[in-house]
C-alpha cells in the first residue's frame, strides 16, 4: 500500500475512503496508530509497523463482518480517545518549538472499501 500523507477523510461520511493513521519512532522502536478504530501495534521499522497496522485492519474489518449488524456498525464507529488524535499534532508542536524531539513521525491512510461497505 502507498502512503499518502496528508489526506484526512472523516470515516463517518459517505464518501469515505481511507482510515486515519500514524507512527512514530526511532532508530530502535515504532509505534503506529489506526485512529478510526483505536488500534495500535510496535515493531523495530516504520515498513514493519505499517504491515503489521494494515494486518491488523484487515482482521478487525473481517471479525466485525461476522457480527450482528448492531454490533458491527457500533465497532465500526469506535475511535481512538481525543487525546490520541490530537497526540502527534501536540508532539509536531512541541518538537517544532523546542527542538528537542528526534523521533520520526509518518502520517497515512489506508483505502477504507472494506468498512465503508459494511457500514
Amino acid at each position: 500500500m502507498t502512503s499518502q500523507a496528508g489526506s484526512l477523510m472523516d470515516h463517518r461520511s459517505s464518501s469515505q475512503d481511507v482510515i486515519i493513521c500514524y507512527a512514530e519512532g526511532d532508530a530502535e522502536q515504532w509505534e503506529a496508530f489506526c485512529l478510526n478504530f483505536d488500534l495500535a501495534v510496535q515493531g523495530r521499522t516504520f515498513p514493519e509497523v505499517f504491515a503489521k497496522l494494515e494486518s491488523a485492519v484487515e482482521i478487525f474489518l473481517e471479525g466485525v463482518n461476522d457480527l450482528p449488524p448492531a454490533d458491527r456498525k457500533r465497532l465500526l464507529r469506535r475511535r481512538a480517545p481525543l487525546s490520541v488524535w490530537l497526540g502527534p499534532l501536540v508532539r509536531l508542536l512541541w518538537s517544532g518549538l523546542t527542538r528537542r524531539d528526534n523521533r520520526l513521525r509518518h502520517e497515512f491512510t489506508l483505502p477504507a472499501k472494506t468498512a465503508s461497505s459494511m457500514a
